[in-house]
């Protein structure tokens, strides 16, 4: 069961994202960047977000992933 959540939500996907967002941060910033707790509480957004549209997206997608297998 697990395993079809994490594939529900594309982990992958999410650590790519993960990556993506940290990379970027430290390159806006690499000036001065000090790690601060809006960083991190706006990394848990972006990935609750996306991980929670990924599930929309599963839910509604049922019906034509029955008929297209």
């Amino acid at each position: 069961m697990v395993k079809k959540y994490l594939k529900s939500i594309r982990i992958k996907n999410l650590a790519l994202l993960g990556l993506i967002f940290w990379g970027l941060m430290l390159h806006n910033y690499s000036e001065s960047f000090s790690f601060e707790i809006e960083h991190l509480l706006l990394f848990v957004c972006v990935i609750i977000t996306t991980a929670s549209g990924y599930l929309i997206n599963n839910y509604f997608d049922l019906n034509s992933d029955k008929i297209n297998n």
